[in-house]
């Protein structure tokens, strides 16, 4: 290439006049594949090409030239700089009427606004582009700007308009033969149904759109990747182990420092799932060492709290200490109070792992703080997600009524004979829309005000716990005991933990409830100095992992074995857990050796989180085919004197 540049300066020197533009424009072609390749050969090409469309004023070429030179800027990440050298190239389009060189940069400027995260800038500058193709009707540039808008909204992550874009720009295309705008248009349908956490359909699009690249070439990279990420996320580690050592060397070639960090970030974190943390952390490290190259710091805090997790798994405290504090100055630079929340619960369990106990519990005290305002916001952006998606459905409906509003008095125009035949026909099509789209409606905002009452109702329980966990804490405290103390309030905050992200869920695997019930369980009997005992039993035909049952349904009724059956016992109390599948139910038996229903049910008061369960179940039975059953007895021995209570509870279950 060294060899091809002079020689093809030499021609532009001796060619005609009249030949000048043609010979330009080859010298641009032969730019773009150099850009991001071979950065020191397009650079003297690129200067040549300037200079020399300067000299004869040729604009549509100079512009065409700067649009690669800000593509150049992109592959470096500065996506600043390449949007001022792109408003250049518009200058020298509008020069000489060019609509294909300006749809071409709008499109630029609407791929680096993107990537800035400006939004509203960047559907600015994809609306323009989509309109200069428009008018052009130009099918490759139009499909071009439908795949646009379709990156754009998936960063939007609006998956109807992403699939919408997509499918559109395929439409367009038809039967054309370009190969990577097809391939490139499958990626963005793959990359939707990978947000929604569809990760088989999402690697049937991204295997689609694998031929219609070259092996190694910057978009096949992309593909790698995205494979790899789906295929972690369903535990296919082999799958995702062989993409990743795929997509590796192609970032190498094109100099995507950034990508193959990221490669290497997920190397470590599948073998770090795998059980190898000394692998995890030389990958991990290796991606730190090109983060500290390219100066990027959003994704190191992450990569370093994985380093402390596996130094921790490993037993070296004193390095996953270290580790974890460098990552909290990260967060604490760039903002983000979540991963300040995990990262100061990471330091509280490694400085409890050194025995450092008021480390521990001072680490804690920040994280509980900060994981508290966390779940307002959370709950916050819940509703304020419902109300988005709400207003995207009318808006959809709103742009489908217009446009067949506008296909009728076309219809109507051209067929003025039928008019009367299609009126009727389209009045009756139209009628059953709207019913079941206001059917659809009020389904929706019935299933939405039930999760949100739900979810509400689960909070409940958090307040009527967390007033005896505090008592119990302050007890310790008051008797010196820190080690138990901090001991104490490590379960504590796990539960918590548990108890906020099972909240978020419809269903969850029975082992998530069984290991809730039994971090609960071991926190009571550090209240009630091992006043009592457990077991928990689990049926052989039931799948641990893979059954889902309602979440929090069995800790009301233990909370009642423990606080109105088996609290006032100093010892030998008995709570027995079972659980046993019965149909389309699991069946769970909860007996105490307490002091029965009966004189419960004598004193006045009455369990606040009862009243919660029994709400709940009325909330699930209106909307399960299959009913939550529940069964309260006294036991009583042969001389019919009560020994405990039971209780009968079947919960419906499903598959995961």
């Amino acid at each position: 290439m060294k060899i091809a540049i002079p020689i093809l300066f030499l021609l532009l020197s001796l060619s005609g006049k009249g030949q000048n533009r043609s010979y330009l424009d080859s010298l641009n072609e032969v730019s773009k594949s150099l850009v991001c390749v071979q950065n020191q050969a397009y650079d003297s090409l690129s200067e040549v090409i300037i200079a020399e469309s300067k000299k004869r004023e040729f604009y549509s070429q100079l512009g065409s030239a700067y649009i690669i030179k800000a593509y150049s800027e992109k592959c470096k990440g500065n996506h600043l700089a390449a949007v001022e050298i792109i408003r250049q190239s518009i200058t020298y389009f509008n020069n000489e009427n060019d609509e294909n060189g300006l749809a071409r940069a709008y499109k630029q400027i609407a791929d680096s606004k993107m990537r800035m995260s400006e939004m509203d800038s960047a559907l600015y500058y994809a609306s323009l582009f989509h309109k200069s193709a428009a008018s052009l009707n130009d099918t490759i540039l139009l499909s071009a700007s439908y795949l646009t808008k379709s990156g754009l909204h998936n960063s939007l992550a609006n998956g109807d308009s992403t699939i919408y874009y997509a499918i559109k720009g395929l439409e367009v295309l038809g039967e054309k033969e370009h190969d990577n705008l097809r391939g490139s248009l499958n990626i963005s349908i793959g990359n939707t149904y990978y947000q929604n956490e569809d990760y088989p359909r999402a690697i049937k699009y991204y295997r689609d759109s694998q031929e219609y690249f070259s092996e190694e070439s910057m978009n096949m990279g992309l593909i790698y990747h995205n494979l790899a990420s789906s295929f972690t996320q369903i535990d296919e580690f082999d799958s995702s182990f062989h993409y990743l050592f795929k997509t590796i060397p192609i970032n190498k070639k094109f100099g995507r420092n950034l990508l193959l960090a990221y490669n290497y970030q997920s190397l470590a974190h599948n073998y770090a799932e795998s059980g190898d943390c000394e692998k995890s952390i030389d990958f991990n490290l290796l991606s730190i060492k090109i983060s500290n190259e390219i100066g990027e710091i959003k994704s190191k805090s992450a990569v370093l709290a994985n380093i402390s997790k596996c130094y921790l798994e490993l037993g070296r405290t004193d390095k996953a200490v270290e580790s974890v504090k460098i990552a909290l100055q990260l967060v604490k630079e760039t903002g983000d109070q979540d991963k300040e929340a995990d990262a100061y619960f990471l330091l509280s369990e490694a400085y409890r792992a050194q025995g450092k106990y008021k480390e521990a519990f001072d680490a804690h005290k920040r994280f509980y703080s900060l994981d508290s305002m966390l779940l307002g916001m959370d709950r916050q952006s819940v509703v304020a997600g419902l109300e988005a998606r709400y207003d995207s459905k009318n808006k959809e409906a709103e742009i489908a009524t217009l446009s067949q509003q506008a296909s009728i008095q076309q219809l109507q125009i051209e067929q003025r004979n039928q008019a009367i035949i299609i009126g009727l026909i389209l009045f009756i099509l139209i009628a059953v829309i709207v019913y079941f789209v206001y059917r659809e409606k009020n389904l929706r905002t019935e299933r939405s005000r039930t999760e949100l009452e739900q979810r509400f109702l689960r909070s409940q329980l958090n307040p009527h716990f967390i007033f005896n966990a505090l008592l119990a804490i302050q007890n310790f405290m008051l008797k010196n005991d820190g080690p138990k103390a901090a001991l104490y309030l490590t379960k504590f905050s796990k539960l918590m933990r548990e108890i906020l992200e099972s909240s978020r869920q419809e269903f969850i695997p029975l082992e998530s409830e069984v290991e809730l019930i039994t971090n609960y369980l071991d926190i009571h009997k550090m209240r009630l100095n091992d006043a009592f005992d457990y077991s928990i039993e689990i049926d052989p035909q039931i799948s641990p992992e893979t059954d889902t049952i309602p979440p929090m349904f069995v800790q009301p009724f233990v909370e009642n074995a423990i606080e109105h059956g088996i609290s006032e016992k100093k010892s030998n109390g008995f709570i027995d857990i079972k659980f046993k599948k019965n149909g389309d139910h699991i069946a769970i038996e909860i007996l105490d050796n307490g002091k029965g229903l009966i004189q419960q049910t004598s004193t006045a008061h009455k369990s606040l989180a009862s009243t919660i369960i029994q709400e709940r179940m009325a909330l699930f039975n209106r909307t399960l085919q299959t009913k939550i059953q529940l069964v309260l007895d006294n036991i009583r021995n042969e001389q019919g004197e009560i020994q405990g209570t039971k209780v009968e509870l079947k919960v419906p279950f499903s598959y995961i």
